[in-house]
């Protein structure tokens, strides 16, 4: 990354760019899915960059990881755990399969 980012002074990234991050990575480039994880892992684990929602986002990774669904998915269903919301519902076959999510 270019910049005078530092641990003092980290570059921001909200949550929703990091979804946006993970779309782009995964749709238009075909990065698989291990290797986008691994990419927004080392995001959250970088001292120059602060993310939005740190624990639910890695949680989210976590989620997105461990199954088929879309990371956008996996964050709604990190987001509702963190609030003791569940079951999280959804019109999303794919997300439906991932524990937590339930199938309208």
């Amino acid at each position: 990354m270019r910049g005078n980012f530092s641990s003092a002074h980290p570059a921001w990234v909200s949550i929703v760019v990091l979804t946006e991050l993970a779309w782009i990575l995964t749709r238009r480039y075909r990065y698989l899915r291990p290797d986008v994880g691994a990419f927004l892992h080392q995001l959250l684990h970088t001292a120059s960059i602060c993310v939005e929602d740190h624990a639910i986002a890695g949680k989210a990774i976590d989620f997105f990881l461990g199954s088929t669904a879309d990371f956008s998915d996996c964050l709604i269903l990190a987001r509702n755990e963190s609030r003791s919301i569940s079951p999280t519902h959804t019109l999303d076959r794919k997300a439906a399969k991932l524990a937590g999510f339930q199938l309208l």
